[in-house]
């Protein structure tokens, strides 16, 4: 973007945040406002009651929840919501929650985390229940842990064209990309996943509300029932599994609409 000191480079959650070259422009001239390392706002609310972190899934970016911000802002006039960079060390993670303590300590926080991301919302909350700081409600989206904890990453042996067909047939856009893009992708999937494969080695309990959005035709949910056994592993106090009607495993986009309006009732509900 061409400021008056020049050009301004601009994220993809700000350009989420602010869709209109002026919008952008107020956010360049403000970025010395407020300060953040690890949170990028996509969408301030009128009247800003509750915040929602957004975690990504392997992989993914502030792009991936474009449609899922969009859909929030027709619907609520009251909730706020962050993306937080994706986190690949434990160090990392409690960096963030010590930024997210420090910035909403007098409001309602609420994680969405989906797929992989789950295990970096996982970490964040044990870093910050230690501090005794506690999120309103923690929704994982397209998610059921591994049974068993493994120490070595298995989709580092998988071809990368291998990879590429199961995102694909997941409902990964990968024919809008380039060779390039495609191939960045793959490279952040593995390193997102070499840091879920090792938090569950070493995985703490968490307290925080925990609810669970499935599609049962989701290729990485098959084992949907199955989910509250194996997150009972990880969470003591699980409150529902929610079945969204979704063909995709990316329904934060695809089907961001039903998404939007099941975590407004989870969050209108507390």
């Amino acid at each position: 973007l061409l400021t008056e000191d020049g050009f301004e480079s601009v994220s993809a959650a700000e350009f989420i945040a602010n869709p209109t070259p002026a919008k952008l422009a107020l956010k360049i001239n403000s970025r010395n406002s407020v300060k953040t390392e690890y949170l990028e706002l996509l969408l301030s609310a009128e009247r800003e009651e509750k915040v929602m972190i957004l975690f990504p899934f392997a992989g993914g970016d502030a792009n991936a929840y474009a449609n899922f911000v969009k859909s929030v802002k027709k619907r609520s006039d009251g909730i706020t919501l962050y993306f937080v960079r994706y986190l690949h060390s434990s160090q990392d993670c409690e960096k963030a929650a010590k930024e997210i303590k420090e910035l909403f300590k007098d409001r309602n926080v609420y994680f969405y985390s989906h797929c992989v991301g789950s295990a970096v919302a996982m970490k964040v909350l044990n870093c910050l229940e230690t501090e005794k700081f506690f999120v309103k409600h923690f929704v994982s989206g397209g998610f059921i842990p591994p049974q068993k904890a493994r120490k070595q990453n298995a989709w580092n042996r998988t071809p990368d064209f291998v990879l590429r067909s199961i995102l694909i047939r997941a409902g990964a856009p990968f024919e809008k990309l380039t060779k390039e893009g495609c191939k960045e992708i793959l490279g952040n999937f593995r390193r997102d996943t070499d840091f879920s494969t090792q938090y569950y080695l070493n995985a703490e309990k968490f307290d925080s509300p925990l609810t669970l959005i499935i599609s049962k035709n989701d290729p990485f949910t098959r084992n949907y029932g199955s989910a509250e056994r194996l997150w009972s592993n990880y969470s003591r106090n699980l409150k529902k599994v929610y079945y969204i009607d979704s063909s995709t495993h990316y329904f934060q986009s695809d089907d961001s609409e039903k998404l939007a309006e099941m975590i407004i009732n989870i969050i209108d509900e507390q």
